[in-house]
């Protein structure tokens, strides 16, 4: 059983290791990877490597959203493969949520398409809210 207390998140530049971790997301294409890797570049997202027990398992992509007078933390993508006995999603919501919590967020917020992510966190205690999406000029 892993230990999920061995999860561990250092800071990451862009490399062709993250643009891999991103196509293990069923909705991404190449455009959403360049479109992360632009923003990570230019510093608007930040980009974290996961790590267990020393060794780098995936990445996540996060940020900090103004949002009126607030602002949301922004878990805008995170691919890694799987680790066994560990909770991943929850790892990363009690970290995050952490984080959260010390800057004044108003909430933590996660992009996702799965049904078993959204079940998960909702377990959890998120709120689902919709945001739907027309795809223009061809983009699949």
């Amino acid at each position: 059983m892993a230990d999920p207390e061995k999860v561990t998140f250092r800071a990451a530049s862009w490399s062709m290791l993250a643009a891999r971790d991103l196509t293990l997301i069923a909705d991404l294409d190449q455009t959403d990877v360049r479109i992360f890797a632009g923003a990570v570049g230019a510093g608007r997202f930040q980009l974290l490597d996961i790590v267990h027990d020393g060794q780098r398992k995936g990445c996540i992509i996060w940020t900090v959203e103004e949002e009126g007078e607030g602002h949301a933390v922004v878990i805008n993508a995170a691919a890694c493969e799987p680790i066994p006995g560990v909770n991943l999603t929850s790892v990363i919501a009690d970290t995050f949520g952490m984080i959260g919590r010390q800057i004044g967020a108003s909430c933590l917020r996660c992009w996702t398409v799965r049904e078993g992510m959204r079940r998960k966190l909702e377990r959890m205690g998120a709120t689902r809210r919709y945001v739907m999406e027309i795809e223009l000029n061809g983009r699949q």
